[in-house]
């Protein structure tokens, strides 16, 4: 499973209101971003594309950081995914154009 397939995972289950599913699957996400990181740096990349990766693979995380609080929050209340979304497909579109070049 790729990060953006386990971020619509998140997005289905909290608009689902599935909160014990989404934290397993936000906290997967996590792992995944140390990956990215990781092969990033082992590829070599150039200075400006893994500062990219490193900026854009931030963005996510603290999105899923903020997302990861609200779900451990006293209950009673819905964790969105939706003020979150758009940082969240802007920053796995420069992931895509980085893994491609």
């Amino acid at each position: 499973m790729n990060l953006e397939e386990v971020c619509g995972n998140v997005k289905a289950l909290l608009d689902a209101g599935d909160q014990e599913k989404a934290d397993d699957q936000v906290h997967l996400v996590g792992h995944i971003l140390e990956d990215i990181q990781a092969l990033a740096i082992s590829a070599k990349l150039p200075t400006d594309a893994l500062a990219a990766v490193t900026k854009a693979a931030d963005e996510i995380f603290d999105c899923f950081d903020k997302l990861d609080t609200a779900l451990h929050a006293p209950e009673g209340k819905a964790v969105e995914y939706a003020p979150y979304a758009e940082r969240i497909e802007a920053a796995i579109q420069i992931l895509k154009a980085q893994g491609s070049n």
